[in-house]
């Protein structure tokens, strides 16, 4: 954009959805998420498939966080930050860790947690 953040999307295979990625430095480095770049997911079904993981959601349409329940589970920002969210493993986990490339993930729920601000004690 002219303001120089970038959005890449993609549908799911199923066709129930699709990924978001704001990258809000657009090509400028890091290009990581969690520092620059959020994840967002896009529901018009009734549930969607992040891998091997099934989120079934009470919403039949919506545009959330991955990391944020679609369903009636209460999700902590401990829940996000150690990695126990919906998406049930730790390599999705708000971190700064650099062991894998899923790490972030779940970055953009907790900022929306915290009221869509960068509190002092945010990962990056």
């Amino acid at each position: 954009t002219i303001s120089g953040y970038s959005v890449y999307y993609w549908a799911h295979q199923v066709g129930n959805g699709a990924w978001f990625i704001v990258d809000t430095n657009g090509k400028k480095l890091p290009n990581r998420l969690g520092n620059d770049r959020f994840r967002f997911l896009m529901s018009w079904g009734n549930s969607q498939t992040v891998g091997s993981t099934i989120l079934e959601c009470t919403k039949k349409y919506g545009l959330f966080p991955p990391g944020i329940a679609c369903n009636d589970r209460q999700i902590t920002r401990d829940d996000i930050l150690n990695g126990t969210s919906v998406l049930s493993t730790p390599t999705y986990a708000c971190t700064a860790c650099n062991n894998t490339s899923k790490n972030g993930t779940c970055c953009s729920a907790l900022i929306m947690l915290d009221g869509w601000e960068i509190r002092d004690d945010y990962p990056w």
